[in-house]
């Protein structure tokens, strides 16, 4: 995912549109609901998350989320200054870069 100052206007827009989206299927889910045995690692300029996507957040939004998706329910949002997320099955692996 781009840095928050390298996305276009229609970039921006669209990411509004999926945060909203995810934000609305997940309320009152709380982040060890979202994923098991979710982790971090905050260092300078940096956050690094994993974790197993957890059956209640797939039935929660009926569908596997998508890579953005995750990012934006560890970051909260996409105000951020780049990030990225692999998988292997459920298993994540996600860098958000904060500054």
């Amino acid at each position: 995912m781009k840095a928050i100052f390298e996305q276009t206007g229609h970039e921006r827009e669209r990411l509004t549109e999926v945060l909203n989206n995810i934000k609305a299927k997940t309320q009152g889910m709380t982040m060890d609901q979202m994923f098991d045995n979710y982790t971090t690692l905050i260092t300078s300029g940096r956050k690094m998350a994993t974790g197993i996507i957890s059956d209640a957040l797939i039935k929660r939004i009926g569908r596997m989320p998508t890579d953005e998706e995750v990012i934006m329910l560890i970051d909260r949002g996409f105000y951020h200054f780049g990030a990225s997320c692999t998988f292997s099955e459920r298993l994540f692996s996600c860098m958000i870069y904060t500054d």
